[in-house]
C-alpha cells in the first residue's frame, strides 16, 4: 500500500525536485521527494510501528539512551531514470538540525542486483569524501535501513543502472533530539528553531 501510494504522488506530479541546503543541485541530488501527511492512511501504519522500534533502539544505543526523540514528518523518495542518485552527504553536521537517527523503509519489489540506486554507508569518513570500508545496502523490498547521523555515517545513494526499468521507492524518517534546544521540521524550510 505505501510503495502504491507513493507511485500515485509521484505519478501525479506532487513529488518536489530534490534540494540540498542552498536550493535545488541537480548534480548533487536527483530524486524526486514529498514529505507527506502523518495522518496519510497508506503510511500511518509503518510510521507507528517504527516509532516503537526506535524506542526499543534508543535503549540499546549509548549514544540515543539520554534522548527524548521525536520524528518527523516521513519522507517519500523517487529515484527514477538512469543516473538519478544523491551524492555523498550528511544527515546532520554538529547538530544543526538535531537529527539523530536516520530510518529509511525500501519499496521495491523488483529491485535486482544491477539496477543500482544501493545506500552507500562510509561510517569512518571524516569530511566529506568517502574514505574508509564502504558498507553497500541492496534496496530490497521491507528492507528497513537505520543509522546515526550526527556528523557520522557519510552516505550516499548509487545513481540508477539504465537497465532499472522501475524507479527505486523509499520512505525515510529521521528522529530528533527534542532536549537538544534544536528541532527541524521539515515543513517549515530547513528553519532551526529553539524551543521557547
Amino acid at each position: 500500500a505505501v510503495r502504491a501510494r507513493v507511485l500515485e504522488l509521484w505519478t501525479n506530479g506532487d513529488l518536489n525536485e530534490g534540494e540540498v541546503e542552498g536550493g535545488n543541485k541537480q548534480h548533487l541530488r536527483s530524486d524526486r521527494y514529498l514529505f507527506m501527511e502523518e495522518d496519510d492512511p497508506a503510511v500511518a501504519p509503518f510510521t507507528r510501528r517504527l516509532d516503537q522500534l526506535v524506542l526499543s533502539i534508543a535503549k540499546e544505543v549509548d549514544e540515543l539512551k539520554d534522548l527524548w526523540l521525536m520524528r518527523g514528518r516521513p519522507m517519500a523518495a523517487v529515484y527514477a531514470g538512469a543516473g538519478a542518485r544523491y551524492t555523498p552527504h550528511y544527515d546532520c553536521v554538529a547538530v544543526d538540525n538535531g537529527r539523530k537517527i536516520t530510518c529509511v523503509l525500501y519499496l521495491n519489489p523488483f529491485w535486482k542486483p544491477g539496477d543500482g540506486a544501493e545506500l552507500q554507508l562510509f561510517p569512518e569518513a571524516k569530511g566529506i569524501s568517502p574514505e574508509g570500508p564502504c558498507h553497500e545496502v541492496e534496496p530490497l523490498q521491507g528492507r528497513l535501513a537505520c543509522f546515526l547521523c550526527d556528523s557520522r555515517n557519510l552516505h550516499a545513494v548509487k545513481p540508477v543502472a539504465e537497465t532499472a526499468k522501475l524507479p527505486r521507492v523509499a520512505i525515510s524518517c529521521w528522529y530528533y533530539d527534542t532536549e537538544g534546544g534544536k528541532f527541524h521540521r521539515e515543513d517549515e524550510r530547513d528553519a532551526l528553531r529553539t524551543r521557547g
